[in-house]
């Protein structure tokens, strides 16, 4: 991430959390899972974890199940005042779990807020894409934190879900995230890196070799349904922007889709015909809502002719990158 100073300037840190948190997919089990069995395999220390980009904490919670000790930063300080409230009410019901503290850090300072090879596991949740370059800074900091063995966990996932189920719909609601994509192009151009990034599912993200162990590094893509194509990773009408792929030859790559494999369970979300406009508005589209009425209208009455209840299923595409210090 960019210094405080000039994220100050970007209008992307700081969200609506009671918006995000009700339009955004929750994190599931089964991925939770996938991170903390990678991270038993190759370490026994559960002592301390850093959540970094937290926002406003929402894994925190999830961490504090595990760990003795979540760390919680974010270069944002409304969001760190944020999860601050969050947390200490969630910890007045839950005081015999982890224990937090927190920093006004950016993932480039991550080493600066913690001691070094003190940190058992890392996490970045949907917050690698704000970082600078191919996130060699980041990694660079997390690294020097991590305790040998010591875990980064990396978690992305396309913010334009698809409606699964029923064509007339998803034809409708891909149309409204395409405009999405014409919208940040023409009106948001620094986001243009965000957008290569999110093109390119975590395959941006460099693992040097002598710092992380290449051969138990996991790139895992969650409802791909193609191991030739990121196409479901791309925003709609996006597809010509991605980042350079920094994948190693020795790293492991895997697949899982819904239906198939448990390990992708639980990025799917039953969601009636109006939620599409509060999705637009967890993508902080606020400001820009005035070109998404037509179209949004026509998601809404295509939803209307196609269901009874007016509900669709949607589902995202997800990208897990997990790897150990040496």
């Amino acid at each position: 991430m960019s210094s405080h100073k000039d994220k100050e300037a970007i209008p992307n840190a700081t969200y609506d959390w009671d918006n995000y948190a009700h339009y955004r997919p929750r994190y599931p089990p089964a991925t939770t899972k996938l991170i903390m069995d990678y991270h038993r395999a190759h370490s026994n220390s559960l002592r301390l974890a850093h959540d970094i980009g937290s926002g406003s904490g929402v894994y925190v919670p999830t961490l504090s199940e595990y760990f003795q000790h979540v760390h919680v930063s974010d270069p944002n300080v409304e969001n760190l005042s944020q999860a601050r409230q969050r947390l200490d009410k969630w910890y007045a019901e839950n005081w015999w779990k982890a224990k937090f503290t927190f920093s006004q850090t950016t993932a480039e300072q991550a080493n600066e807020c913690v001691a070094n090879g003190s940190v058992d596991l890392c996490t970045l949740m949907m917050s690698a894409h704000w970082t600078e370059g191919n996130g060699e800074k980041f990694v660079a900091a997390v690294a020097e934190s991590l305790a040998p063995n010591g875990t980064l966990a990396v978690v992305q996932y396309n913010p334009c879900p698809r409606v699964v189920g029923n064509e007339r719909a998803a034809e409708a609601v891909r149309e409204l995230y395409t405009t999405y994509g014409r919208v940040i192009r023409e009106k948001i151009p620094w986001a243009r890196g965000l957008v290569e990034k999110n093109n390119s599912p975590l395959d941006w993200v460099d693992l040097p070799e002598g710092v992380f162990i290449q051969g138990v590094t996991k790139r895992v893509k969650i409802n791909a349904y193609s191991r030739e194509s990121d196409e479901l990773f791309c925003i709609p009408g996006q597809e010509d922007l991605w980042a350079e792929s920094r994948v190693g030859k020795e790293q492991r790559k895997y697949w899982y889709d819904e239906g198939r494999d448990k390990e992708a369970e639980g990025w799917r979300m039953e969601v009636g015909k109006e939620w599409f406009r509060g999705s637009l508005e967890s993508l902080r589209q606020g400001e820009f809502m005035e070109e998404y009425e037509q179209v949004l209208m026509e998601v809404e009455r295509v939803i209307r002719e196609t269901t009874e209840d007016g509900r669709v299923v949607v589902e995202w595409a997800v990208a897990i990158l997990v790897a150990t210090k040496k």
